[in-house]
């Protein structure tokens, strides 16, 4: 059943990013799907790494657990560790051989800045580029500032009034002009695939936590 359920989600993740190559004219609303209106202009930590993105998305949920609650969850996630809560199928039929997290494992809570954060077990990693307990986690690339292709990744956690959180997930990357480098690293596909990808990761978290 375990097996069916994982292939049922992986299935409902391949129409989702469909769905969303299809609509790009939806693409201004996904960019920052569950972002309060007011903080869609806030800066964050590790802006200033890709201060210039050429596209970006900010993603964001709400979390009945508190900040240290949930940021165990952060510091597990990768390729060769946690997973990313997502479509677990779907990413293992690129060969991405994950297998998400179902636990806190204490073995992979002691993460440190310069340490590889892995997508997939082939290709170069990110790295991880700055860490502040119970609030944040940024990935980039290994020399984002000045390059033609870098990206950044945040992952940052707000504390709200009723003693929850809020989870943001930031994604900001730069490439080349071009038509293969738009394609490649550029919005026409990674935009969809990350939304459809980025949102189930952010409500894998929400699923897990609140379920403690």
């Amino acid at each position: 059943m375990e097996r069916v359920s994982r292939i049922a989600r992986g299935l409902l993740g391949a129409v989702w990013i469909v769905v969303c190559v299809a609509t790009p004219f939806l693409r201004k609303f996904r960019l920052h799907w569950g972002t309060p209106p007011k903080q869609r202009s806030r800066t964050f930590p590790g802006d200033d790494l890709i201060p210039e993105p050429r596209w970006f998305w900010c993603h964001a949920i709400e979390l009945e657990a508190a900040c240290p609650e949930v940021f165990p969850w952060l510091v597990q996630m990768g390729q060769d560790k946690g997973g990313f809560y997502s479509y677990e199928w779907l990413e293992n039929l690129v060969g991405c051989e994950i297998r998400n997290a179902q636990s806190i494992h204490p073995e992979w809570q002691h993460l440190q800045v310069g340490e590889p954060f892995r997508l997939a077990p082939k290709g170069p990693p990110l790295r991880i580029a700055a860490i502040s307990a119970g609030e944040s986690m940024l990935i980039a690339s290994p020399d984002p500032v000045g390059a033609a292709i870098a990206v950044s990744w945040l992952f940052f956690l707000e504390p709200l009034a009723n003693g929850g959180s809020r989870l943001f997930s930031r994604f900001r990357a730069v490439y080349p002009p071009g038509i293969q480098s738009r394609l490649l690293y550029g919005p026409t596909l990674l935009e969809p695939i990350g939304f459809a990808m980025d949102r189930a990761l952010l409500r894998g978290i929400k699923q897990r936590v609140e379920a403690i």
